[in-house]
């Protein structure tokens, strides 16, 4: 009697190909390129920062608990919906804090004190106290003028609603604001009539926003917010703005206020994800504002998604970390001739804040752009996926062979 050979179910059954196939295609990767839905407006909307800003409560042990309580309750409240994280620390129980520091460096001998410290390290002192006034109040108060403003308000109706926002703050003389503003509707002109071309559409062109010189007292959290001294503001300065109200590149000063530099960083925020810009250009520095539920809402309703989805997030935290791989430490800007239909040259840029962004526009402008290579990461991407096919072809093959072993035994 001839003894019948065991083989496995999938085998006997015929199964086989269509676990082979699923295989394969579980094997192969999707193409990055093709998969990307997002441009950097896209992704400057959802709430990735990895440093927020903070502010620090400072107590000790002589300050009424009712107080202490306060502090944590009035803070923890008004800034659930901003990138500020509020700590509270007793100067007397957590003697070895870090923020100890900013103690001596403000001169604070007095309690309860505060100090806000933003991603960047530059700090300054929040009067929480007033003659007058019940604690609660005048905490109120002293938080609800870290985000609100009548210019911040302006900024985050427009960010949500449009391509982006160009913030042009006056200086002292007639002729030098008139050639900022000039130099801004005619970066926003070029921006517009091209906007077609964008890989992914946006309803509104960019907007402007000014601060005017009689606006600036009102405005002095913004300025410094923006790294401008509110009592040096002696030129135009302007930034450009998109997303969650997140600044793209340098704050622009005096000169450097032209049409082609704020075209250039412009032209930026209609890029793909996949453009391979470094994470700190794509998650550029958040301004101090409210963004709330009715902002969030507006926003997740103009772009088809809600930014602030947890998976929609991983996805384009994944996004960021494949450009970041292959990213330059050194910032970079991509300079985009606002004439040459949104195509864009890679420019080094000064790590030094106050050299001039014009020079390095002006020094890329001279030379022609040659070939582009392809980025490491795309060339691991097509080893990947060459590998990936490969071993996919030898397990389809020898399951085949082993499948037609079985039938002819």
């Amino acid at each position: 009697m001839e003894r019948a050979e065991w083989r496995p179910k999938a085998f006997r059954s015929g199964a086989l190909p269509v676990f082979l196939v699923a295989f394969l295609l579980w094997l192969t990767p999707v193409s990055p390129a093709r998969a990307c839905e997002y441009n950097v407006r896209d992704i400057g909307f959802a709430d990735l920062d990895s440093e927020p800003a903070i502010l620090f409560g400072f107590v000790n042990n002589q300050t009424p608990e009712r107080d202490v309580t306060t502090f944590k309750q009035v803070s923890y409240a008004a800034l659930m919906d901003t990138i500020i994280r509020p700590e509270i620390i007793n100067v007397d129980e957590q003697k070895l804090h870090p923020a100890r520091k900013r103690l001596d460096e403000w001169s604070i001998g007095s309690f309860p004190a505060a100090v806000l410290v933003l991603p960047s390290g530059a700090s300054r002192v929040i009067p929480v106290t007033k003659p007058g006034e019940t604690f609660r109040d005048s905490l109120w108060a002293a938080v609800d003028g870290l985000l609100a403003s009548p210019k911040r308000g302006e900024i985050v109706r427009k960010v949500s609603e449009s391509y982006g926002v160009v913030l042009l703050v006056e200086g002292p003389r007639d002729e030098e604001n008139e050639a900022a503003h000039t130099a801004a509707a005619a970066a926003i002109e070029a921006i517009t009539a091209r906007m077609a071309m964008l890989p992914k559409a946006v309803d509104h062109p960019p907007a402007i926003v000014t601060i005017e010189r009689d606006q600036l007292p009102r405005e002095q959290t913004l300025l410094w917010n923006l790294g401008l001294n509110p009592n040096d503001t002696q030129a135009p300065a302007a930034a450009v703005l998109y997303g969650r109200a997140r600044r793209m590149g340098p704050l622009l000063r005096g000169a450097d206020i032209t049409e082609r530099t704020l075209a250039g960083l412009l032209s930026i925020i209609g890029a793909d994800c996949e453009c391979g810009l470094d994470r700190s250009w794509m998650l550029g520095e958040t301004l101090l504002v409210k963004w709330d539920q009715e902002v969030r809402a507006k926003v997740a309703k103009s772009l088809g998604f809600d930014p602030e989805n947890p998976m929609i997030k991983m996805e384009m935290d994944q996004i960021l970390l494949q450009g970041s791989s292959s990213a330059p430490k050194q910032p970079r800007r991509f300079d985009v001739d606002a004439l040459a239909a949104l195509g864009y040259r890679e420019v080094e840029v000064p790590s030094d804040p106050g050299a001039s962004a014009a020079a390095a526009l002006a020094a890329a402008a001279a030379r022609e752009p040659g070939p582009v290579a392809p980025s490491g990461n795309s060339a691991r991407a097509a080893l990947w996926t060459m590998l990936s096919l490969a071993a996919a072809v030898l397990a389809v093959g020898s399951g085949i062979l082993l499948w037609a072993k079985g039938r002819t035994t």
